[in-house]
């Protein structure tokens, strides 16, 4: 009673409460992954997995262009205009992807160089799909409060995802199992997602309320989907460049690095943020003061990102030996050079998107921009003149910087905006 007494109207201590639904669900997504990847590590080759990397990156950077931004325009959006705003976002999902689909049937990712089985890219159209209403649907879930809904998929997701892929490791009837197993997991997601959805669906479309919103939001197709979209390219650039630069051996080494180093931001950061960037935008309609809860939430990240940052740092390439096996080596040590800018992006996350409550979203985009243009200096460049180790330190140390910066001007504009209250 005297915890509820004295925390319970601080609505820090609220985020805490209902981001803490979103991860335990991912906690349980954890263990299961815990559980799961030593089998699948010594299922698959780095090859292999290599391979999964590249069809991975390749589907989480295309996604961006699905629903053209506006899932996350739902969030934002008033209670009695959501419907429309809903059936508006997976209408475009559906036009989007038959574009896709199209442009999948040309051959046009070997054009840019980048090479998937027929198998593998069949298996991008379906994901396309999927993973186009699973994202409108998470974002629905989110503003109708479901959170108990979204650990749940998580959790189906991840252990649809794992039994698969160990079930497909004996058969290349499917081709890459990893990726047909990945696959399974979207399917699963979107068949629960799209049957709490259906009851929203129903009656009439509104064309004119839906020309307003698409007008009305327009800046998340304008400015946050081109910074999402090269956010994702530059998230997942070296994934697209390693193998043509060191082979897909050690590509498929950092890909099984990056993914583990990527855990705590999965289960934790991006939980937070998903509430975080809810519970700003109403505080934000509110006027109230939005600095003391981005103070707290990065205090908080700092603090439970310090373990795994130290552990990490003095014995990954031990414990990736121990989990994965020993050929799984060159992953821990890549691990310990990737631990501090992984331990960046785990602070900065949560509130990496709150430049477009304050309808800034134009920032997102040089900040994007930045990222992929140091990125691509660092590796390309690096790998050649420096060797790997020293490119991806340079690599690393120059995405702390820009880091820094961004939340230096989003403090300075969340400060400005404070002024005027």
């Amino acid at each position: 009673m005297r915890f509820r007494y004295r925390y319970g109207n601080d609505p820090f201590w609220h985020l805490i409460k209902d981001s803490g639904v979103l991860a335990l669900g991912n906690l349980v997504t954890l263990f299961i992954t815990i559980i799961g990847y030593p089998v699948i590590a010594r299922l698959y080759t780095d090859i292999d997995y290599s391979e999964y990397a590249l069809f991975q990156s390749i589907f989480l950077v295309l996604l961006q262009l699905s629903s053209l931004g506006y899932n996350e325009a739902i969030l934002l959006t008033h209670e009695k205009r959501f419907k429309t705003l809903l059936k508006t976002t997976l209408l475009l999902v559906v036009v989007v992807s038959c574009i896709f689909s199209v442009f999948i049937y040309l051959d046009s990712l070997s054009k840019l160089g980048l090479y998937l089985s027929n198998y593998s890219q069949w298996f991008l159209i379906l994901l396309f799909f999927l993973g186009g209403f699973n994202q409108v649907g998470l974002h629905s879930f989110l503003k109708l409060a479901k959170l108990r809904l979204i650990s749940s998929l998580k959790v189906l997701d991840r252990v649809i995802f794992q039994v698969m892929a160990i079930g497909l490791s004996f058969t290349n009837s499917l081709g890459n199992g990893l990726v047909a197993a990945m696959a399974s997991g979207q399917l699963a997601y979107f068949l629960v997602s799209m049957s709490n959805i259906f009851p929203f669906l129903k009656g009439k479309f509104n064309v004119a309320q839906s020309r307003l919103l698409l007008s009305k939001y327009k800046a998340f197709p304008f400015y946050s989907l081109p910074a999402r979209l090269v956010e994702r390219v530059s998230q997942h650039l070296p994934i697209l460049i390693l193998p043509v630069l060191v082979g897909k051996a050690v590509t498929g080494q950092y890909a099984m690095a990056l993914r583990l180093l990527s855990l705590p931001e999965m289960i934790l950061g991006a939980s937070l943020g998903q509430v975080l960037y809810t519970r700003i935008a109403e505080t934000y309609n509110r006027r109230s003061h939005i600095k003391p809860l981005i103070l707290k939430a990065w205090q908080m990240q700092f603090i439970l990102g310090m373990l795994p940052l130290i552990t990490i740092l003095f014995a990954g390439e031990e414990l990736f030996s121990f989990a994965l096996g020993t050929r799984w080596s060159e992953a821990g040590k890549i691990s310990q050079v990737l631990c501090f800018v992984t331990f960046g992006s785990f602070i900065s996350t949560p509130t990496s998107s709150i430049f477009a409550v304050f309808n800034k979203q134009f920032y997102g985009l040089v900040f994007s921009l930045t990222l992929l243009f140091t990125r691509f200096a660092s590796l390309y460049f690096g790998v050649d003149h420096l060797g790997l180790y020293k490119a991806l330190y340079l690599f690393v140390c120059l995405d702390l910087a820009i880091i820094i910066v961004f939340n230096l001007l989003l403090l300075r504009t969340v400060n400005k905006w404070e002024k005027n209250l």
